[in-house]
C-alpha cells in the first residue's frame, strides 16, 4: 500500500493504480459550489500557482449562504482566483476550455450532482465529488454516472471520511461534438447489443428464437409475414425480428452497418430451420444496393440514430422500393410520450425502491 498526501486528503491506495498523475498539483481548478471558500483556499494553498474559478448561486440552499462568496474572495485574494455567481443547473457547458480539476460541491442531490458530473466530464482531467456519502440519493446518482460513462473514465477512487468523496480520473478528453451517424459505427459493438440495446435480456433468455420484446412483437404483427412476402429490416441489430419473420415464410433481408450486430445475427441464425429465406448484410442503409420492391420495410429504433438529412434520403429510397400496397413500419424510443409518461413513472418507482434513474436516460 502507498500512503499519499494531497491537499487536505490522506488516502491509502493499492499500488496497482497508476499514481504518478496524482502527485502533480493542478494548474487550473474549477469549483462548483464555493460557499465560504474553505475548499478554495485549501486547493490554492496546495497548488499556489493554479488558476482558480469558483461558481456559486449565492443562495441559502444546499448548505450555501447568501453573501458567503465575499468571504471566499477575501481569503483567496493573494491567489489567481475569480468568482462567478451562477447556477450550474442552468448551464449547458461549464466555462473555460479545460480544467485539471473540477470540484463538485453544489446541489448535493441526485439530479444536481448527476448534471454537474455530466458537465464536468466534458472539461476535466480530474473530477472530485464532495459529499459522495452525503445522502443515499447522491451516492446512487454518482455511481450511476460511473456506470453510464465508464468508457470515458480511467478509474475512480472512493475516499472515506466525513460525507465521503469520489475522485474520478477521466480517461481522455471526450469528444462531444455532434457527429455524423457514420462516425459512430464502432460504438455499436458486441457489448452494446448484448448488454445495453433494447431487448438484450430477452434475446439472451430465448437465444433469439422467440420474440418477447413488445416493440418487436408489434412490428412482427404489423408486417403480417407470410410465404411470398419480401421484407427488408433496416438496422436489424441482433436479427431476432428477421428470424421470426422468415420463420413465418417471408423472404427477409436484414441490414446493419455494425459488423458486430451482423456477426451476432449470423452466428445465432445462420443454418436454422425456417420456411422463408433469411439474409444478413453488413451495410449502411445509404449505400445498400436497393433493388426491386419490398412488401414491408421495417425500421425499429433506427430513425433516432441518424441525422435528419440521412433519414430523409432513406425515407425516399423506402418510398421508391415499396410495393403499391406496401408498408413502412417504424418504431422509435425514447420518444416524447416515453419521456413525459412512462419514464417519469419509472423514475418515481426507482426512487421509491431506493434506486436512481437520471432525468435523461440517454448519454
Amino acid at each position: 500500500m502507498v500512503k499519499l498526501n494531497w491537499s487536505s486528503y490522506t488516502i491509502d491506495l493499492s499500488v496497482n493504480i497508476f499514481l504518478e498523475d496524482f502527485y502533480k498539483a493542478p494548474n487550473s481548478i474549477l469549483e462548483i459550489g464555493v460557499r465560504y471558500g474553505y475548499s478554495a483556499i485549501t486547493f490554492l494553498k496546495a497548488a499556489p500557482n493554479a488558476v482558480y474559478l469558483g461558481i456559486d448561486n449565492n443562495t441559502d440552499t444546499f448548505g450555501g449562504s447568501i453573501g458567503a462568496m465575499e468571504w471566499a474572495k477575501k481569503i483567496t485574494s493573494n491567489y489567481n482566483a475569480e468568482f462567478i455567481i451562477g447556477d450550474s443547473q442552468l448551464m449547458n457547458l461549464f466555462p473555460g476550455d479545460h480544467w485539471d480539476l473540477i470540484h463538485i460541491d453544489a446541489q448535493q442531490d441526485e439530479d444536481g450532482t448527476y448534471n454537474d458530473l455530466e458537465l464536468a466530464l466534458q472539461k476535466a482531467t480530474w473530477i472530485l465529488v464532495d459529499g459522495y456519502f452525503w445522502s443515499t440519493e447522491n451516492m446512487f446518482a454518482s455511481t450511476h454516472f460511473l456506470k453510464k460513462y465508464g468508457s470515458f473514465i480511467e478509474y475512480a477512487i472512493i475516499i472515506p471520511g466525513y460525507a465521503g468523496d469520489l475522485l474520478i480520473k477521466v480517461k481522455n478528453r471526450p469528444n462531444f461534438k455532434i457527429q455524423s451517424y457514420s462516425e459512430l459505427s464502432g460504438a455499436y459493438n458486441h457489448d452494446y447489443f448484448e448488454k445495453d440495446c433494447g431487448g438484450y435480456d430477452t434475446f439472451k433468455k430465448t437465444e433469439g428464437k422467440r420474440l418477447e420484446d413488445q416493440r418487436l412483437i408489434a412490428a412482427y404483427l404489423l408486417a403480417e409475414p407470410m410465404k411470398g412476402k419480401r421484407i427488408l429490416d433496416i438496422g436489424c441489430g441482433r436479427g431476432e425480428l428477421c428470424y421470426a419473420l422468415a420463420k413465418s415464410g417471408a423472404d427477409v433481408t436484414g441490414i446493419d452497418y455494425s459488423k458486430d450486430a451482423i456477426a451476432i445475427a449470423k452466428k445465432t441464425f445462420e443454418g436454422v430451420n425456417i420456411s422463408g429465406k433469411l439474409l444478413f448484410l453488413c451495410c449502411d442503409a445509404i449505400k445498400f444496393p436497393w433493388e426491386g420492391q419490398y412488401d414491408e420495410i421495417i425500421a425499429t429504433d433506427f430513425v433516432e440514430h441518424v441525422e435528419d438529412s440521412v433519414l430523409e434520403n432513406i425515407l425516399e429510397k423506402c418510398a421508391d422500393h415499396l410495393t403499391y400496397n406496401g408498408k413502412l413500419i417504424i418504431h422509435t424510443a425514447p420518444n416524447l410520450q416515453y419521456y413525459q409518461m412512462y419514464y417519469t413513472t419509472m423514475r418515481q418507482k426507482a426512487k421509491e425502491a431506493g434506486c436512481y434513474l437520471p432525468q435523461n436516460p440517454r448519454t
